[in-house]
Protein backbone atom coordinates (compact mmCIF):
# COMPACT_ATOMS: atom_id res chain seq x y z
CA UNK A 1 0.00 0.00 0.00
CA UNK A 2 2.75 2.41 0.95
CA UNK A 3 4.75 1.48 -2.16
CA UNK A 4 1.77 2.05 -4.48
CA UNK A 5 1.13 5.44 -2.82
CA UNK A 6 4.74 6.46 -3.47
CA UNK A 7 4.42 5.52 -7.15
CA UNK A 8 1.14 7.47 -7.41
CA UNK A 9 2.70 10.56 -5.81
CA UNK A 10 5.73 10.36 -8.15
CA UNK A 11 3.40 10.10 -11.15
CA UNK A 12 1.40 13.16 -10.03
CA UNK A 13 4.61 15.17 -9.55
CA UNK A 14 5.81 14.16 -13.00
CA UNK A 15 2.51 15.17 -14.60
CA UNK A 16 2.57 18.44 -12.67
CA UNK A 17 6.11 19.21 -13.90
CA UNK A 18 5.14 18.46 -17.50
CA UNK A 19 1.99 20.61 -17.27
CA UNK A 20 3.92 23.67 -16.04
CA UNK A 21 6.70 23.35 -18.63
CA UNK A 22 6.66 26.35 -20.97
CA UNK A 23 6.10 25.45 -24.62
CA UNK A 24 7.58 27.97 -27.10
CA UNK A 25 5.68 28.13 -30.37
CA UNK A 26 7.43 29.34 -33.53
CA UNK A 27 6.38 32.83 -34.60
CA UNK A 28 4.32 32.65 -37.77
CA UNK A 29 5.02 35.22 -40.49
CA UNK A 30 1.93 34.32 -42.53
CA UNK A 31 -1.50 35.93 -42.20
CA UNK A 32 -0.30 38.35 -39.52
CA UNK A 33 0.14 42.12 -39.56
CA UNK A 34 3.56 43.67 -39.04
CA UNK A 35 2.36 45.10 -35.72
CA UNK A 36 1.07 41.69 -34.62
CA UNK A 37 4.28 39.99 -35.74
CA UNK A 38 6.47 42.34 -33.68
CA UNK A 39 4.11 42.05 -30.71
CA UNK A 40 4.66 38.27 -30.80
CA UNK A 41 8.41 38.97 -30.87
CA UNK A 42 8.07 40.96 -27.62
CA UNK A 43 8.18 44.50 -29.04
CA UNK A 44 6.04 47.44 -27.99
CA UNK A 45 5.06 50.49 -30.02
CA UNK A 46 7.51 53.36 -29.64
CA UNK A 47 6.21 56.03 -32.01
CA UNK A 48 4.31 55.89 -35.28
CA UNK A 49 6.74 53.58 -37.12
CA UNK A 50 9.06 52.38 -34.34
CA UNK A 51 9.03 49.41 -31.96
CA UNK A 52 11.16 48.76 -28.87
CA UNK A 53 12.12 45.75 -26.77
CA UNK A 54 13.99 46.06 -23.48
CA UNK A 55 16.42 43.27 -22.54
CA UNK A 56 19.16 42.44 -20.04
CA UNK A 57 22.50 43.41 -21.52
CA UNK A 58 23.82 39.84 -21.72
CA UNK A 59 20.87 38.82 -23.96
CA UNK A 60 21.34 41.67 -26.42
CA UNK A 61 23.55 40.10 -29.07
CA UNK A 62 21.66 36.80 -29.24
CA UNK A 63 18.25 38.53 -29.47
CA UNK A 64 19.53 40.98 -32.10
CA UNK A 65 20.62 38.24 -34.50
CA UNK A 66 17.48 36.20 -33.84
CA UNK A 67 15.18 39.16 -34.52
CA UNK A 68 17.15 40.09 -37.63
CA UNK A 69 16.40 36.64 -39.07
CA UNK A 70 12.74 37.01 -38.13
CA UNK A 71 12.56 40.34 -39.97
CA UNK A 72 14.09 38.70 -43.03
CA UNK A 73 11.52 35.92 -42.76
CA UNK A 74 8.60 38.37 -42.52
CA UNK A 75 9.83 40.30 -45.56
CA UNK A 76 10.28 37.15 -47.63
CA UNK A 77 6.83 35.75 -46.78
CA UNK A 78 4.82 38.97 -47.08
CA UNK A 79 6.73 41.26 -49.45
CA UNK A 80 9.25 39.31 -51.50
CA UNK A 81 12.96 38.43 -51.53
CA UNK A 82 14.97 40.82 -49.38
CA UNK A 83 18.55 41.30 -48.26
CA UNK A 84 20.22 43.12 -45.38
CA UNK A 85 22.90 45.80 -45.38
CA UNK A 86 24.65 48.20 -43.01
CA UNK A 87 25.27 51.69 -44.37
CA UNK A 88 27.74 52.81 -41.72
CA UNK A 89 29.98 54.43 -44.35
CA UNK A 90 27.11 56.70 -45.36
CA UNK A 91 24.63 57.30 -42.58
CA UNK A 92 26.67 56.38 -39.47
CA UNK A 93 23.41 55.48 -37.74
CA UNK A 94 24.32 51.99 -36.54
CA UNK A 95 21.24 50.46 -38.19
CA UNK A 96 20.93 47.26 -40.17
CA UNK A 97 18.45 47.67 -43.03
CA UNK A 98 16.21 45.04 -44.60
CA UNK A 99 15.97 45.90 -48.30
CA UNK A 100 13.42 44.66 -50.82
CA UNK A 101 15.22 44.36 -54.14
CA UNK A 102 17.97 42.63 -56.04
CA UNK A 103 20.96 41.76 -53.85
CA UNK A 104 23.46 43.21 -53.19
CA UNK A 105 24.03 46.77 -54.44
CA UNK A 106 21.45 49.37 -53.48
CA UNK A 107 19.54 50.79 -56.45
CA UNK A 108 17.16 53.71 -56.74
CA UNK A 109 14.15 51.41 -57.24
CA UNK A 110 14.93 49.28 -54.16
CA UNK A 111 12.95 49.85 -50.99
CA UNK A 112 14.21 50.02 -47.41
CA UNK A 113 11.60 48.04 -45.51
CA UNK A 114 12.76 47.92 -41.88
CA UNK A 115 15.79 48.67 -39.78
CA UNK A 116 16.99 47.23 -36.48
CA UNK A 117 19.34 48.91 -34.04
CA UNK A 118 20.72 48.18 -30.57
CA UNK A 119 21.18 50.81 -27.86
CA UNK A 120 22.97 49.51 -24.78
CA UNK A 121 23.43 51.00 -21.34
CA UNK A 122 26.44 49.64 -19.47
CA UNK A 123 25.45 51.67 -16.43
CA UNK A 124 22.00 50.11 -16.12
CA UNK A 125 23.08 46.75 -17.60
CA UNK A 126 20.23 46.92 -20.13
CA UNK A 127 19.81 46.82 -23.88
CA UNK A 128 17.07 48.19 -26.12
CA UNK A 129 16.34 46.86 -29.59
CA UNK A 130 14.63 49.33 -31.91
CA UNK A 131 12.87 48.28 -35.11
CA UNK A 132 11.57 50.86 -37.58
CA UNK A 133 9.18 50.35 -40.46
CA UNK A 134 9.53 52.76 -43.39
CA UNK A 135 6.83 54.24 -45.55
CA UNK A 136 7.48 54.45 -49.32
CA UNK A 137 8.24 58.17 -48.95
CA UNK A 138 10.70 57.61 -46.08
CA UNK A 139 12.36 54.80 -48.01
CA UNK A 140 12.76 56.97 -51.12
CA UNK A 141 14.34 59.82 -49.13
CA UNK A 142 16.77 57.52 -47.30
CA UNK A 143 17.71 55.61 -50.46
CA UNK A 144 18.44 58.88 -52.28
CA UNK A 145 20.58 60.04 -49.34
CA UNK A 146 22.60 56.80 -49.28
CA UNK A 147 23.13 56.79 -53.05
CA UNK A 148 24.26 60.43 -53.04
CA UNK A 149 26.84 59.78 -50.31
CA UNK A 150 27.93 56.61 -52.11
CA UNK A 151 28.44 58.50 -55.39
CA UNK A 152 30.45 61.19 -53.60
CA UNK A 153 32.60 58.53 -51.94
CA UNK A 154 33.19 56.74 -55.26
CA UNK A 155 34.13 60.00 -56.98
CA UNK A 156 36.56 60.83 -54.16
CA UNK A 157 38.09 57.35 -54.37
CA UNK A 158 38.62 57.68 -58.14
CA UNK A 159 40.19 61.10 -57.60
CA UNK A 160 42.62 59.67 -55.01
CA UNK A 161 43.50 56.75 -57.29
CA UNK A 162 44.19 59.15 -60.17
CA UNK A 163 46.44 61.24 -57.89
CA UNK A 164 48.35 58.11 -56.79
CA UNK A 165 48.78 57.01 -60.42
CA UNK A 166 50.07 60.46 -61.42
CA UNK A 167 52.52 60.51 -58.50
CA UNK A 168 53.91 57.09 -59.46
CA UNK A 169 54.24 58.18 -63.08
CA UNK A 170 56.12 61.33 -62.05
CA UNK A 171 58.40 59.29 -59.80
CA UNK A 172 59.21 56.90 -62.66
CA UNK A 173 59.99 59.85 -64.92
CA UNK A 174 62.25 61.37 -62.26
CA UNK A 175 64.10 58.08 -61.83
CA UNK A 176 64.56 57.60 -65.57
CA UNK A 177 65.98 61.13 -65.82
CA UNK A 178 68.37 60.35 -62.94
CA UNK A 179 69.49 57.09 -64.62
CA UNK A 180 70.06 58.93 -67.93
CA UNK A 181 72.24 61.53 -66.18
CA UNK A 182 74.33 58.76 -64.57
CA UNK A 183 74.78 56.96 -67.90
CA UNK A 184 75.84 60.18 -69.67
CA UNK A 185 78.66 61.03 -67.24
CA UNK A 186 82.15 61.53 -68.63
CA UNK A 187 85.57 60.68 -67.16
CA UNK A 188 86.63 57.95 -64.73
CA UNK A 189 84.24 56.86 -61.97
CA UNK A 190 84.33 54.36 -59.14
CA UNK A 191 81.22 52.20 -59.52
CA UNK A 192 79.62 49.34 -57.60
CA UNK A 193 77.79 46.57 -59.46
CA UNK A 194 75.96 44.20 -57.08
CA UNK A 195 75.24 40.88 -58.79
CA UNK A 196 74.85 38.58 -55.77
CA UNK A 197 72.29 38.72 -52.96
CA UNK A 198 72.10 36.98 -49.58
CA UNK A 199 68.79 37.00 -47.70
CA UNK A 200 68.71 37.00 -43.90
CA UNK A 201 65.47 35.18 -43.06
CA UNK A 202 64.13 36.01 -39.63
CA UNK A 203 61.84 33.29 -38.28
CA UNK A 204 60.04 35.90 -36.17
CA UNK A 205 59.28 38.07 -39.19
CA UNK A 206 55.51 38.49 -39.58
CA UNK A 207 56.01 38.38 -43.35
CA UNK A 208 57.84 35.08 -43.09
CA UNK A 209 57.97 33.88 -46.68
CA UNK A 210 61.44 32.78 -47.72
CA UNK A 211 60.81 32.95 -51.46
CA UNK A 212 59.42 36.46 -51.18
CA UNK A 213 62.34 37.65 -49.08
CA UNK A 214 64.79 36.22 -51.63
CA UNK A 215 63.06 38.11 -54.43
CA UNK A 216 62.95 41.34 -52.41
CA UNK A 217 66.67 41.05 -51.65
CA UNK A 218 67.49 40.50 -55.33
CA UNK A 219 65.45 43.56 -56.28
CA UNK A 220 67.19 45.65 -53.62
CA UNK A 221 70.64 44.73 -54.94
CA UNK A 222 69.60 45.62 -58.50
CA UNK A 223 68.11 48.89 -57.28
CA UNK A 224 71.34 49.82 -55.45
CA UNK A 225 73.30 49.15 -58.65
CA UNK A 226 70.97 51.19 -60.85
CA UNK A 227 70.74 54.11 -58.42
CA UNK A 228 74.55 54.44 -58.44
CA UNK A 229 75.39 53.57 -62.04
CA UNK A 230 72.25 53.93 -64.14
CA UNK A 231 72.67 50.29 -65.24
CA UNK A 232 71.55 46.93 -63.87
CA UNK A 233 74.90 45.20 -64.55
CA UNK A 234 78.46 45.93 -65.68
CA UNK A 235 78.00 44.40 -69.14
CA UNK A 236 75.24 46.92 -69.93
CA UNK A 237 77.64 49.74 -69.05
CA UNK A 238 80.40 48.30 -71.28
CA UNK A 239 77.91 47.91 -74.14
CA UNK A 240 76.97 51.59 -73.73
CA UNK A 241 80.47 52.96 -74.33
CA UNK A 242 82.13 52.67 -70.92
CA UNK A 243 85.62 51.19 -70.79
CA UNK A 244 87.09 49.00 -68.06
CA UNK A 245 90.05 50.59 -66.20
CA UNK A 246 90.62 48.40 -63.12
CA UNK A 247 88.92 46.20 -60.58
CA UNK A 248 89.19 47.00 -56.87
CA UNK A 249 87.83 45.20 -53.79
CA UNK A 250 84.57 43.29 -53.64
CA UNK A 251 81.58 45.65 -53.43
CA UNK A 252 79.59 45.11 -50.21
CA UNK A 253 76.28 46.25 -48.82
CA UNK A 254 74.61 44.91 -45.66
CA UNK A 255 71.48 45.57 -43.67
CA UNK A 256 69.48 43.41 -41.23
CA UNK A 257 67.46 41.81 -44.06
CA UNK A 258 69.77 41.58 -47.00
CA UNK A 259 73.44 41.49 -48.06
CA UNK A 260 74.59 42.47 -51.55
CA UNK A 261 77.95 41.49 -53.03
CA UNK A 262 79.48 42.41 -56.36
CA UNK A 263 82.30 44.19 -58.16
CA UNK A 264 83.90 47.50 -57.25
CA UNK A 265 85.47 48.83 -60.45
CA UNK A 266 86.70 51.97 -62.14
CA UNK A 267 85.19 52.68 -65.55
CA UNK A 268 85.92 55.48 -68.00
CA UNK A 269 83.79 57.17 -70.63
Amino acid sequence: MIRSSIFLLAGLLLLSACSTKKVTKPISAQNVSFNGYLTNMGYKKDGSHAYRKNLPYESCSKEYHKDLKLLDKYAEVNIGPAWGQDFDFALHDGKHYIINGKCCVLREQDRLLFSIKTVSSYKNDTCNLFIEKYSPQESQMKTAQILKIQQQRDAEYKKKQAAIKLKKQQERQRQEQQYAELRNRKGEHLLHFFNHSITHVDRYDRFFDKDMQVRLCQLKCKELTKNETGYTDIQSALNDGWHFVTKLDVAKYDDYKCSCRGEKVILRK
